[in-house]
């Protein structure tokens, strides 16, 4: 009847304009994305030019001293940053495409070539029709690139650059079409000039046309997503490793200054007696001799240490205090508590602590004065690790011991 067939007729409208509307919002969440990988770029660019600013500061602090100079005759110079310089190059498959890819980099530059041709259509007519056919090539380089199976990382990092191609190219050609800022919606023809199925077939057309690209934008943004996480996980490893090169510089200018100032040195100020227990294994720091191990409970005579502050820094010392003896690194790089004196070689440097209360043990004279986090090894053994190690570092924990506690 007629009122049935207005009523499907409103129906085959409003699910239309749902699905149209549900395309606009994948494509503008797509242009969010691009946006947000961008930024992260530029971050990871900005913390890639901070490490070289880094590493030349520690260069030209490492060449005021002797061993200094010499440890820079066997490494290699800091590679400056440049725009170009990301983790992972974008490959330019607009040259030459793998095998596995060329179908997928024809379609999207064969897209490529019919959006640049929309700025030049003379006539609506022309840019209708022009809009018709990108939108079905649109179609077309979607589904080939989300098809792709990516052997390689550099295979994967093909399909993302295609990806934000295609989200760049579909947004400009947004800009000279009629899908750019309205919602298709469904005109039935007239009941009089088609049947019942005819509109039904039409509405069903639309539909999926428009369920087409909702799946090939939900690939894109699975692969865009997939990005990003990379970028973020490579920008907290940079932000990690700035972190240690700037305190490790830090340390350097500090010592420097401390060597050619002519100021009255303060003395070391006391701040408490601790014990150091390492948190994997819940034995304690014990020194005997000269030698450093660890043992199972407190031993006054062995595990007492008191801290020592440096003045104007934030470097420590430990001493045993039945003993005397500063804890350090030995000419050879092992661990020892055989000083009499608290020197470059006794210095170390604590974490804050936080909430738990743990911190890594940083000797600053390790690795060229670089630095170098203490580890306990399987067989219980320690050692020194390279600054490059500090977030597998083992964790310690310092317990301020009172009188009480000590008897």
């Amino acid at each position: 009847t007629l009122v049935e067939s207005q009523r499907a007729r409103i129906e085959y409208e409003d699910a239309q304009r749902a699905a149209a509307e549900a395309v606009q919002v994948g494509r503008d969440t797509i242009q969010e994305m691009a946006c947000q990988g961008e930024q992260l770029k530029n971050a990871n660019r900005f913390a890639d030019e901070t490490r070289y600013a880094l590493e030349q500061s520690a260069k030209l602090l490492k060449n005021r001293t002797w061993s200094g100079w010499m440890s820079q005759l066997w490494q290699k110079a800091p590679k400056e940053a440049t725009d170009d310089d990301d983790d992972a190059p974008k490959p330019e498959y607009e040259e030459e495409a793998p095998v596995w890819a060329q179908e997928a980099a024809q379609a999207v530059l064969n897209y490529k070539a019919n959006v640049m041709v929309l700025e030049f259509c003379e006539t609506e007519e022309q840019l209708e029709t022009l809009q018709r056919v990108c939108d079905k090539m649109y179609r077309c380089a979607s589904q080939e690139v989300a098809i792709l199976d990516a052997p390689t990382t550099d295979g994967r990092l093909l399909m993302q650059s295609m990806l934000a191609d295609l989200a760049t190219l579909r947004k400009q050609q947004r800009k000279f079409g009629e899908r750019s800022q309205t919602v298709e919606t469904f005109k039935a023809p007239k009941p009089a000039d088609a049947p019942e199925h005819v509109q039904q077939e039409a509405h069903l057309n639309l539909l999926g046309k428009d369920l087409d690209e909702l799946h090939h934008m939900a690939l894109s943004l699975n692969e865009m997503i997939g990005g990003q996480n990379r970028l973020m996980q490579s920008l907290e490893d940079k932000a990690d490793e700035n972190t240690e090169k700037s305190r490790m510089v830090s340390r350097r200018a500090d010592r420097l200054v401390h060597k050619t100032s002519w100021a009255i040195v303060k003395k070391n100020l006391h701040r408490e007696c601790v014990t150091i227990r390492h948190v994997e294994s819940g034995k304690y720091l014990a020194s005997w001799k000269g030698q450093v191990s660890l043992v199972d409970r407190i031993r006054p005579d062995t595990c007492l240490f008191e801290v020592w502050k440096r003045p104007k820094n934030d470097l420590v010392g430990l001493r045993n205090k039945f003993t005397g003896r500063w804890l350090g690194q030995s000419m050879f790089g092992s661990l020892v508590c055989s000083a009499w004196s608290f020197g470059v070689r006794e210095e170390w440097q604590i974490d804050d602590g936080g909430e738990d209360e743990t911190t890594r043990l940083l000797c600053a004279s390790a690795g060229w004065g670089n630095g170098g986090y203490v580890s306990v090894g399987k067989d219980g053994a320690m050692e020194i690790l390279g600054l490059e190690d500090g977030k597998d570092a083992d964790l310690w924990q310092l317990v301020t011991q009172t009188r009480s506690r000590i008897r």
